[in-house]
């Protein structure tokens, strides 16, 4: 069996269209999965930002009544004067912290949704691009198959016309 060299053109041009088109999904499909992996970090991070300032909110309800305790032991009322400027300062400190948190983890979370969005665009410009090149491939191995190739002289010699 002879195989052409047009039909060995033809064949090595769909192999590297179809190829072009498999690295193309391959792609797209690692920039999903990286999109997958992104979003999941970003809910993990909002969720531990949220978890760290209840903590946080904890440890200032417990200062807190420590404080006014201490206060109340030493026969000072808790209800006026010093003890509410120390009892609002501790509950200032600690929501600002817990909101410091959440803030902090809101962005990191927001970034990672942003890398996702990334992520998956380009995903989606690797497929643009591979159905491009492929169309590319396809058309240049179309032409050379249509084109008529001159058969060249078994020997070649530095004069035009002598042989």
């Amino acid at each position: 069996m002879c195989i052409s060299a047009g039909m060995m053109m033809a064949l090595s041009t769909g192999v590297s269209v179809v190829g072009q088109l498999a690295q193309g999904q391959a792609a797209k499909q690692a920039a999903n999965a990286e999109a997958r992996n992104a979003e999941n970090l970003a809910a993990q991070t909002r969720d531990a930002a949220q978890q760290e300032a209840a903590r946080i909110r904890k440890a200032g309800d417990r200062t807190r009544g420590a404080a006014r305790a201490q206060l109340a032991a030493s026969g000072i009322d808790v209800n006026s004067g010093t003890a509410v400027t120390i009892d609002g300062d501790i509950a200032t400190g600690s929501e600002l912290d817990a909101y410091n948190t959440l803030l902090t983890g809101d962005r990191k979370s927001t970034s990672l949704q942003d890398s996702a969005a990334i992520a998956r665009a380009r995903g989606k410009n690797a497929v643009s691009s591979s159905i491009l090149g492929s169309v590319s491939t396809g058309l240049q191995g179309w032409k050379a198959v249509r084109t008529p190739t001159v058969a060249e002289p078994a020997y070649s010699t530095p004069w035009r016309g002598v042989q």
